[in-house]
């Protein structure tokens, strides 16, 4: 009779005492066996270029307002459409995940979102003769002026697609008669 360990009844069991690791995953003895062990390179990170944006900004507009689903899709099934829509014209080498997508889109979506409220702000306050640029370099300047900015405006590629969607358009407001306050 063996005193010793009793192994639990499935290899990586919640409890009780686990069993010894595998035989691949201890130190290699030899060297032709540490060749086989190495660990390739993680693959370099892939930056965001400005048509990439575009067209996630894109791909968010046509699935936001898909009048099929409508609104009763979940987060997971959103974005997984996103990614799917995203990927089908993407090179294989720059895929993104459902993950990565939303990551970006909130990350960047609330500084568009603020530059936008700012537009327009600027664009109720406009002075008879302003014309647009002089819109846009008030706006600029107050995104600027805002404390929780870090940085200037950066993302008007992104701004110039969604401006004129209903969600950007600053339709509900203090001034717009809708506010319940």
């Amino acid at each position: 009779m063996q005193i010793g360990r009793i192994t639990p009844p499935y290899p990586y069991a919640p409890y009780g005492p686990y069993p010894p690791p595998p035989p691949e995953a201890t130190t290699p003895s030899s060297e032709s066996n540490a060749a086989e062990t190495i660990v390739p390179p993680r693959p370099k990170r892939l930056d965001w270029t400005a048509a990439e944006e575009e067209k996630l900004v894109h791909v968010w507009i046509f699935n936001s307002k898909d009048s099929v689903a409508g609104n009763c899709k979940t987060d997971t099934s959103f974005w997984g459409q996103i990614a799917e829509t995203f990927n089908s014209t993407s090179e294989p080498a720059c895929r993104r995940t459902s993950k990565q997508l939303k990551d970006h889109w909130n990350a960047y979506n609330k500084e568009v979102s603020l530059f936008n409220g700012y537009y327009i702000q600027e664009s109720g306050l406009r002075q008879s003769g302003a014309d647009d640029d002089m819109v846009m370099k008030a706006a600029m300047e107050r995104y600027a002026a805002d404390k929780r900015v870090t940085h200037p405006f950066r993302r008007h590629h992104w701004w110039e697609v969604v401006r004129n969607e209903a969600k950007w358009k600053g339709q509900h407001g203090p001034s717009s008669g809708t506010d319940s306050t």
